[in-house]
């Protein structure tokens, strides 16, 4: 009795936790069409988010290639007390606290060039991005397209495979029959045996591929489990296709890769144009106005203006660098003479 008493709570929770598995395996499988299979695997496919995000890295760069047309501004304050007064040089007192406040601007008035070359960088970057993110969505749609119809191709694959199953035994039992009347050999019965052989195992593999297909395109639209195509999902006819030469013509003009490679060789060229601007001279005008005391609120105020020209000669040649990569060949290195 203690036996029986003891493993009842074993069994109830044995059952809970293969009940809801069994549950879920008995649900039906949803279904998709393909508008629906191409929209949910845009949203779940990982390389197209990853896409979206160098969108954004890159009108981050673009936002902030703007931004260094515009002069910069400050705005801070201090305020020092201590238990032991100093003697202030300015002022000839001896004062413990101090206020001050200090608002500073300033504006780059010459760089050589390089804030227009970041800004074409910038600009060539985002759209090389942009068609890259573009050729992304279409090698997702391409790839669920595949899957789906593959899934719609697997069921009706599997119809023909029980089909030709039906007919295998329906041809075993004329063997036998033929051969109970004297009219087949025993070859003959033997070789319709083989033929319904071969058909189940033909339906088995059809199952088996309907499975797997119907996984992976769960998979495409994020879904844990099986995923049905919908009814009648392959179509009729295959889609008239315009001529080779202006398929070809129009790729070369439009398609996402053609841009991205030219939005990449117009970056290298500004990027090119970037590092040999860090040669030339730059010059930046800073002013600021502040205000201390030592006495809230600070009263006595003052105000600057500077105008600084810089040239770099020897910087442990970074200059070089820059230039070096980014005049890196597209293809190997030639091979000296």
């Amino acid at each position: 009795m203690r036996t029986e008493r003891s493993s009842r709570p074993f069994a109830a929770a044995l059952l809970a936790a293969l009940l809801p598995a069994a549950l879920a395996a008995q649900e039906p499988a949803p279904v998709v069409t393909l508008e629906q299979a191409i929209e949910r695997s845009l949203e779940a496919d990982p390389a197209a988010v990853a896409a979206s995000s160098v969108i954004a890295s890159a009108r981050a760069d673009r936002l902030q290639a703007r931004g260094a047309w515009l002069p910069t501004l400050s705005l801070g304050s201090n305020y020092s007390n201590s238990s032991n007064e100093r003697f202030d040089q300015a002022t000839g007192r001896l004062v413990s606290e101090n206020y001050s406040a200090q608002l500073q601007s300033g504006l780059e008035l010459f760089d050589g060039g390089r804030r227009i070359a970041e800004g074409r960088t910038a600009r060539a970057r985002e759209r090389a991005a942009t068609a890259g993110y573009r050729e992304q969505r279409y090698l997702t749609a391409l790839a669920t397209t595949e899957t789906f119809y593959g899934a719609a191709a697997a069921e009706e694959l599997l119809a023909a495979a029980r089909q030709r199953l039906e007919r295998a035994r329906q041809q075993m039992e004329f063997a036998r029959t033929r051969l109970e009347l004297g009219t087949a050999t025993r070859s003959d019965v033997l070789r319709a045996e083989l033929e319904a052989g071969n058909a189940e195992l033909a339906v088995v593999e059809a199952e088996s591929a309907l499975r797997t297909s119907r996984l992976e395109l769960g998979q495409r639209v994020g879904v844990a489990g099986e995923v049905r195509p919908a009814p009648a999902a392959l179509p009729e006819s295959a889609p008239e296709l315009p001529p080779a030469d202006s398929l070809s013509a129009r790729a070369e003009r439009v398609a996402p890769a053609a841009e991205a490679a030219r939005a990449t060789y117009a970056e290298r060229r500004a990027a090119r144009f970037s590092s040999v601007s860090a040669y030339a001279p730059t010059l930046r005008a800073t002013g600021g106005y502040d205000w201390t005391s030592f006495d809230f609120p600070p009263e006595e105020r003052s105000w600057s203006l500077r105008l600084q020209a810089s040239l770099p000669v020897l910087n442990g040649f970074q200059r070089e660098a820059a230039v070096a990569r980014a005049r890196r060949p597209a293809r190997g290195p030639r091979r000296p003479p």
